[in-house]
């Protein structure tokens, strides 16, 4: 009737809804949902499948590294250097800290098939080494406050053990560099960058 669409559009132009409306204009209630089911909690699986390895294992895997590298037993403590089993392969994990708080790191796979180098997950990419920044202006050598940028924490590590003076940090991926990195740098007082980066293709990408 003439009555129940006047009731009918009233209800929809206050609603915005189409709803069957009585002859009141007082829209039928709406049923109420249906509940749904609560889905079981997702599985948290272990942070990128790696373990720890400890004893002769971790003692033996470290020092064939640490051979391979020519690194000093130093370096281990200096740089954070631990052993992991991940996807089950073993790997040398360099952490990257800022003042000593771990933002991801990346693990040097040893053996097997599949990638080298493998990062963490949600990983924050940010220069590895920054912790040297801190005492820049203790080094007389450094006066200049200067940083040798490399391709990788292993090319980092790689200078700082053959040139202990210097302040050596690595790119975290050569086209990953930001210009949040760049700001890092210059917060921390560093007026010159020398770049080490292999010579490559990807070297001479990230150079530019």
């Amino acid at each position: 009737s003439a009555v129940e669409r006047e009731a009918f559009d009233a209800v929809r132009e206050r609603t915005g809804k189409r709803r069957r409306a009585d002859l009141t204009g007082r829209p039928r209630p709406t049923p109420a949902p249906r509940p749904r089911p609560t889905p079981p909690p997702a599985k948290v699986p272990t942070i990128d499948d790696a373990r720890p390895l400890e004893g002769d294992d971790a003692e033996r895997l470290m020092g064939h590294y640490l051979k391979h590298r020519r690194w000093p037993a130093e370096l281990v403590a200096e740089a954070g250097l631990s052993t992991v089993r991940r996807y089950g392969r073993p790997a040398i994990r360099h952490p990257f800290t800022i003042n000593g708080k771990c933002y991801g790191w990346q693990d040097r796979a040893l053996g097997g098939e599949g990638a080298k180098w493998l990062a963490s997950k949600d990983w924050v990419p940010i220069p590895h080494g920054l912790d040297q920044l801190a005492h820049l202006g203790e080094r007389l050598e450094n006066r200049r406050r200067a940083v040798v940028l490399a391709e990788g924490p292993a090319d980092a590590l790689t200078i700082r053990a053959t040139w202990p003076t210097a302040a050596a940090i690595g790119c975290p991926g050569v086209e990953n560099w930001s210009a949040r990195a760049t700001a890092m740098l210059a917060a921390a007082g560093v007026t010159l960058v020398l770049v080490a980066f292999d010579n490559d293709d990807a070297g001479a990408r990230g150079f530019d």
